[in-house]
């Protein structure tokens, strides 16, 4: 199943999850650690996982999977054993601070630009569910390099303001997602993608600017990952896309989303779109990112008071320069006022379905929104 559970904040914690299970099942081991000076030390090593990033590609590979790590200069060569099997990878080691366990001298740990050798004393033990995976899909990279993937997905900052996930791309006046299991190929050239895919039951495809994503999966050398932004990967094609034996019905639009060129979209499921900023300390830093919410009622200021409107009760909102806006209802009564653009009762723009996709459009893209469904 090609479906991202949200954002790189579960990603991480599930994987961390993972990982945290992983080790747990396994012994753990002696490790032969040479440093940049020559110096040898025996360490039982601490298990965690760390990152190799290739020319095109990084992928994550767990410590207690690792034969053998040999590094010269900021290149690093990585045995393990990857879906039972040994394998080789070289590349860059990134995503890790220190190597740490314990030794005869107390608690050890060396930073990977002083490492030279890391030798693991016993092989790893292959674990139960370890098969190659059942690849369904094909990466193909800027410099000719094809590698069959399953379980591909997508995440970014984009595709937060979604309800749903998915690649996302950004046409003129709206960004638009479209699951993956939806897919068919992307072709991406520069910062422009073309995506062929389905939706309603028909094939379509759209093209657009593809904001910064991550596509990840799994493939012959373990749990990749490659950001779209950096220009290796030029495209990915569904091998056995599920939608095409889909039919699809098309939806009952709710509402038509009027565009500042004119332009009358018809959507369904219309939802607000708020954001507000959180912060967190982690022990060390103070972190903070943008939580995104998905609400069904649209609020605004009449004065010194706020008026909170079901969207099913609005007949019309008709947005003016400087956050204004006139609220007609569905009962006949109107009042001109002003919207946010902060906390949860404002409002940074809309979400729904269309023809093309799920659909994300900012309010400053809108003139105005027509509730029910569309006149012929």
């Amino acid at each position: 199943m090609r479906r991202l559970l949200f954002g790189f904040g579960q990603i991480v914690i599930l994987a961390g999850l993972c990982l945290a299970v992983a080790a747990a099942e396994e012994p753990t081991r002696s490790a032969i650690v040479v440093d940049a000076t020559g110096v040898t030390t025996e360490v039982i090593v601490e298990y965690g996982d760390f990152l190799v990033r290739t020319k095109n590609f990084d992928v994550t590979i767990l410590l207690n999977k690792v034969i053998s790590i040999q590094t010269q200069g900021q290149t690093a060569t990585v045995r393990y054993l990857c879906w039972g099997k040994e394998t080789a990878i070289t590349g860059e080691l990134r995503d890790r601070e220190w190597f740490s366990g314990k030794s005869d001298f107390g608690d050890f740990r060396i930073k990977p630009d002083k490492l030279r050798q890391l030798t693991f004393k016993t092989p790893p033990v292959k674990a139960k569910g370890e098969e190659v995976p059942a690849y369904d899909s094909v990466l193909v990279f800027a410099d000719g390099q094809t590698m069959e993937a399953a379980e591909v997905e997508a995440a970014g900052p984009a595709a937060a303001r979604f309800r749903g996930f998915g690649i996302v791309l950004r046409t003129k006046s709206f960004d638009v997602l479209i699951p993956l299991e939806k897919v068919i190929s992307i072709q991406i050239q520069g910062q422009t993608a073309e995506v062929r895919y389905v939706w309603w039951g028909k094939e379509t495809a759209i093209t657009g600017q593809m904001p910064e994503q991550r596509i990840a999966g799994k493939g012959d050398f373990g749990a990749f990952g490659v950001d779209t932004s950096a220009g290796r990967l030029r495209r990915v094609t569904f091998t056995t896309p599920r939608a095409l034996a889909e039919k699809g019905e098309v939806p009952a639009y709710d509402a038509v989303l009027v565009l500042m060129d004119g332009t009358r979209l018809p959507v369904a499921d219309l939802r607000k779109v708020d954001h507000y900023h959180y912060t967190y300390s982690d022990g060390y830093f103070t972190r903070g990112g943008w939580s995104y919410g998905s609400r069904e009622n649209f609020e605004f200021l009449r004065g010194e008071s706020e008026a909170t409107v079901r969207l099913t009760d609005l007949k019309t909102l008709q947005f003016r320069p400087g956050k204004k806006v006139t609220v007609t209802l569905k009962n006949g009564n109107s009042s001109t006022g002003q919207y946010s653009d902060e906390g949860s009762s404002g409002v940074i723009g809309f979400s729904g379905t269309c023809e093309k996709g799920d659909l994300f459009i900012d309010v400053k893209d809108i003139r105005a929104i027509e509730f029910g469904p569309p006149q012929e």
